[in-house]
C-alpha cells in the first residue's frame, strides 16, 4: 500500500463521544411584521409570530455560523474524474472515523510526486448524538473546536477558519489544512450518518490540485 492521507475534520469525531461529529444550520429566518401590515394601526405593537404547539422554530439570521445536515444518502454519491487525473489505488485511509463506505483517490497523470491526489472518501453509520440540534443543524464553532483538538493532536495546523460552502446542493464546510507532509484543501459534507470528505492534497504542484478540486467538488451529486 501507498503512504495514507488524512482524513481532518473527518478523523475529528474519532475524539468526541461515540462518533463523528459536524456543522449544521437549517430552517427559515423567523418573521417579524411590518408595521405597515393592514390591520396594524400607527403605534401599535405588533407580535412576532412563534412557532405553534411548542415547537421549536428554526432558522438562524448567522447562517455562516450553522451548518444544516444533508437530508440525503451520502452513499449514493458520484463525481467526475479531473481533466488530467487517473483513479490510483496506491492510497490508503490513514485515519479513518468509522466504518469506511467507499473510497476513491485520483493523481495526476503527468506527475509521479507522492501525495499529490485528490480523493472522496464516504463514512457510514455514524451517530452524531447530541451535537446535532432539533433543527439539524451543528455551529460551525463546535467544528472549529473539535478541529483545533485533533490537528494539535497529528500535528497539523489550520491554515484557514472553517467556512460555510456547498457541496451538492447542501451546505457544507471548507478548510486548508497543513501537515508536515503535504497541505490540503478539505470539504465536508454531513448527513445525520455519514460523512462525505472531498478534498485535494499536494506536496507541490498546489495549482495543479486546486485546479483538481475546481472540477472535483462542483461534480459531485447526491440521491435523497
Amino acid at each position: 500500500m501507498g503512504r495514507g492521507w488524512r482524513a481532518t475534520l473527518a478523523a475529528t469525531v474519532a475524539t468526541v463521544a461515540l462518533a463523528a461529529c459536524a456543522p449544521g444550520d437549517s430552517g427559515t429566518d423567523p418573521a417579524a411584521t411590518d408595521p405597515a401590515t393592514p390591520g396594524a394601526s400607527a403605534g401599535e405593537a405588533t407580535e412576532v409570530p412563534t412557532a405553534p404547539g411548542g415547537l421549536l422554530e428554526c432558522g438562524d439570521p448567522d447562517a455562516d455560523k450553522v451548518i444544516e445536515i444533508a437530508d440525503a444518502d451520502l452513499t449514493t454519491a458520484t463525481w467526475s474524474t479531473p481533466s488530467g487525473f487517473e483513479e490510483t489505488f496506491a492510497y490508503h485511509e490513514e485515519n479513518p472515523v468509522e466504518e469506511v463506505f467507499s473510497s476513491w483517490t485520483a493523481q495526476p497523470t503527468a506527475d509521479v510526486a507522492l501525495l499529490n491526489v485528490v480523493t472522496v472518501v464516504i463514512y457510514d453509520g455514524l451517530d452524531w448524538g447530541e451535537m446535532v440540534d432539533q433543527c439539524g443543524a451543528i455551529p460551525v464553532e463546535r467544528i472549529m473546536e473539535i478541529q483545533a483538538g485533533y490537528t494539535a493532536e497529528i500535528g497539523a495546523e489550520t491554515l484557514t477558519e472553517p467556512e460555510v460552502t456547498t457541496v451538492a446542493g447542501h451546505p457544507a464546510v471548507e478548510q486548508y489544512i497543513s501537515l508536515p507532509e503535504y497541505d490540503y484543501h478539505g470539504y465536508w459534507l454531513f448527513s445525520r450518518t455519514q460523512v462525505l470528505h472531498a478534498y485535494c492534497q499536494w506536496t507541490n504542484e498546489e495549482d495543479l490540485l486546486e485546479a483538481a478540486c475546481a472540477e472535483l467538488i462542483p461534480s459531485i451529486q447526491v440521491s435523497p
